[in-house]
């Protein structure tokens, strides 16, 4: 078999083939989603085959995710609908992330970038793009601040910190305060409930524990300090 390559550069290109028969791959670039065209049995020197145009209709999906109504880098992945066959991918950055899609049916699912909880990703099913036009998949995530800390009569305690959601008894979350002014209290950007904390002194304060039940609200910030 034999290759034999040429960019259009979006006007048009020449290529130069022996006699026989030709299988001709046209794929787009610029950082498109849209799937290559075969042409198969192209006949070289053939005067109704000299010229052939290609078009890609393709649509666009525009996908925009938020946190309390702002920007918010989020994970994308596209999926032909039903399926978890991969059509493109990406991340949002905290802004429009805009795909080039063959005409179909699509499932996206979104996993928020930062955020801990029990509803950091999204799914929405069956969306359809059509050729030539935009469609828009917007998500809007919610979270609130945790700021959990640990001290003592001679200063900041070190902590392991275990952040479990009361209603589905699930670990969402956990971390440590080490000593340090800079993280203790340690920040914990978590989705809208209510969580039971747990910590676990090192150091010094080897062995002790404290637990307690926080509920952390939309757009607000909450802070607790164990003091052992």
């Amino acid at each position: 078999e034999k290759e034999v390559a040429a960019r259009t550069y979006a006007d048009t290109a020449h290529i130069y083939l022996a006699p026989g028969e030709w299988d001709i791959e046209v794929k787009p670039l610029e950082q498109s989603d849209v799937k290559a065209t075969t042409l198969t049995n192209v006949l070289s020197g053939d005067p109704e085959n000299s010229h052939r145009t290609i078009s890609f209709d393709a649509g666009k999906l525009k996908v925009v995710t938020e946190n309390n109504g702002e920007g918010w880098d989020a994970v994308v992945n596209i999926y032909e609908a039903g399926t978890k066959t991969k059509a493109a991918g990406g991340r949002t950055y905290g802004k429009d992330d805009v795909y080039d899609l063959n005409p179909g049916k699509y499932d996206i699912e979104l996993a928020a970038m930062k955020i801990e909880g029990n509803d950091i990703k999204y799914k929405e099913s069956n969306v359809e793009v059509k050729a030539n036009e935009v469609i828009e998949v917007k998500h809007n995530f919610k979270s609130g601040i945790a700021l959990i800390g640990a001290s003592s009569s001679s200063g900041l305690v070190d902590c392991v910190v275990k952040i479990q959601d009361v209603k589905s008894k699930t670990t969402v979350a956990s971390g440590r305060t080490y000593t340090q002014k800079s993280n203790n209290p340690d920040t914990y950007i978590l989705n809208p409930g209510k969580y039971e904390v747990k910590l676990t002194a090192l150091g010094d304060h080897k062995g002790k524990e404290e637990t307690f039940t926080m509920e952390v609200q939309e757009g607000k910030t909450i802070e607790k300090m164990i003091t052992f």
